[in-house]
C-alpha cells in the first residue's frame, strides 16, 4: 500500500455515522468529498468507510489532487465575524440582556445547542 494512502487511513479523519430507517447505518468523512458508505451495523459501516476512504485517496492522488487534511480544533481561534439583519440583532441583545448575559455568551450558547455541544 502506498504510503500517502496509508498515512489517510491513519489519519484522524472526522467520520459522521447515522442511523437510518431500516436499522442500519450510514457513514461519511466530513473532511473527504464523496466518501460514504453504509452498513447493517457501524461495524460494518466504518469498515466499508476504511474501503471507500482507501479508494477515494489512491482516485485522488492518481488525479494528481492534494489529499485535504484532518480538521484540527487547535487552529481555531474562537473568533469569527457574525453578519446579521439589524432586527435580529437587536432582538437577540434584548434576550442576553433579559438573561443577564453578554451578547457574545449568548451566541455561543445558541450555537452549542444547535450544534449538540455541551459548554466548557
Amino acid at each position: 500500500m502506498d504510503e500517502r494512502v496509508a498515512a489517510a487511513l491513519a489519519a484522524r479523519y472526522h467520520r459522521v455515522f447515522n442511523r437510518e430507517e431500516d436499522g442500519g447505518y450510514s457513514a461519511f468523512v466530513l473532511e473527504l468529498p464523496g466518501v460514504n458508505a453504509a452498513g447493517a451495523d457501524i461495524a460494518e459501516a466504518n469498515q466499508d468507510l476504511e474501503d471507500a476512504i482507501e479508494s477515494w485517496v489512491e482516485i485522488e492522488l492518481e488525479k494528481g489532487h492534494e489529499i485535504p487534511e484532518p480538521l484540527d480544533p487547535e487552529r481555531y481561534s474562537g473568533k469569527t465575524q457574525l453578519r446579521i439583519p439589524p432586527s435580529l440583532h437587536h432582538q437577540a441583545q434584548m434576550r442576553a440582556s433579559v438573561e443577564g448575559i453578554s451578547l457574545n455568551r449568548f451566541f455561543s450558547d445558541a450555537i452549542a445547542v444547535a450544534v449538540g455541544a455541551k459548554r466548557p
